[in-house]
């Protein structure tokens, strides 16, 4: 690591969960009973990631060695527990909880929970949360619990609570340890100096201080729940069909030999790739002709035949029996899922937090 201030160990990640949902974006019919609330959880979703990724700039500023771990979720006595971003130092981890709350944050010894109160379409709406600090603090007992069961070093670990939108107002208890724990983006930089010149002793060489974060980070077990179950959301009830990878219209209609998109005219062969991996996501691994018809709309079994095989899966049985092994990567192939959403990754904020 030579000359080298930091380095990322585990990078930003889309959970499965929040790909599952971005892909049930235009498939879940508005006069459904559960869109609100499926929109609801999307765009927490997408606001948590967004505020994880603010963290990036206020890291660039610091000048002593560390590795960063973002988004690790790992099992302890069965029990699963989830970080949101580690520095690890040879002195010391900080665990970094972050919230992309706005409004007024009212913090309040006592109660274990947090007050929002902001404007929403001009009406002042008062929204309770449960306490990041106790969240972070719980988060540090599991990972220490976690480290001495895997046999690792185990570091003093700081927390941390970190508010990332800038429009958000903090209000606490004087001389709390809400005041210590909780403070907005702008301070992150200053605050992380802060912590590292309070701990002089190294308590791992770097060399060692990396393999423990790489060990962590190589533990990372995603999250994927039933996302229909969580939503109340029938897998019968969503819309099927290719989704335009130009302008994410829905379906695409297959003829002449083309996915033909009826929003901005685009045609494209192999388009069916795109709802191979959204099936993926929300179905499983393995797909069968008959399958694929139900999901693509591709009303021939010979043209689903030929574009199955042309993806290049593992099939397993003959004919009517064939099941094709979908092996799709969580972290390489779903990019263009999200990426597209960046650009408005606020425009509905006011579903959020």
């Amino acid at each position: 690591m030579k000359g080298l201030m930091r380095l990322i160990l585990k990078n930003h990640s889309h959970s499965p969960f929040h790909l599952q949902l971005e892909v049930l974006e235009g498939r879940v019919p508005p006069q459904h009973s559960s869109f609100n609330k499926y929109e609801k959880t999307l765009y927490q979703e997408r606001s948590g990631y967004f505020g994880e990724r603010a963290l990036d700039y206020p890291f660039r500023k610091i000048q002593f060695p560390h590795f960063v771990t973002h988004h690790t979720r790992l099992e302890v006595n069965h029990l699963n527990f989830q970080m949101d971003t580690n520095l690890w130092t040879p002195r010391y981890d900080l665990i970094i909880e972050a919230k992309d709350y706005t409004g007024h944050i009212s913090l309040r010894d006592g109660f274990n929970q947090i007050i929002q109160q902001k404007d929403v379409n001009g009406q002042m709406v008062t929204n309770v949360y449960d306490d990041p600090v106790l969240q972070v603090e719980e988060q540090k007992l599991q990972l220490e619990l976690w480290l001495e069961t895997q046999g690792m070093p185990v570091l003093p670990i700081e927390t941390l609570v970190v508010m990332t939108n800038p429009r958000v107002i903090l209000d606490a208890t004087p001389n709390s340890l809400y005041q210590e724990k909780v403070i907005p983006l702008s301070k992150l930089a200053s605050k992380l100096r802060e912590i590292n010149q309070h701990y002089t002793h190294e308590h791992l060489t770097l060399a060692e201080t990396r393999r423990l974060a790489s060990y962590v980070a190589s533990q990372h077990k995603p999250w994927k729940p039933n996302v229909f179950q969580r939503l109340g959301i029938g897998p019968g009830e969503i819309r099927r069909g290719v989704r335009c990878p130009s302008c994410r219209t829905l379906p695409m209609k297959w003829e002449r030999l083309r996915f033909e998109c009826s929003a901005c005219g685009m045609r494209s062969a192999d388009a069916y790739v795109g709802a191979l991996k959204e099936f993926f996501l929300l179905f499983g691994d393995q797909i069968t002709n008959r399958q694929f018809r139900w999901w693509t709309g591709v009303g021939s079994e010979s043209t689903a035949k030929k574009q199955l095989r042309r993806s290049g899966f593992n099939r397993v049985g003959d004919k009517r029996t064939a099941i094709y092994k979908l092996n799709f990567n969580y972290d390489e192939d779903f990019d263009e899922f999200v990426r597209w959403k960046q650009a408005d990754k606020f425009r509905k904020r006011a579903l959020i937090f």
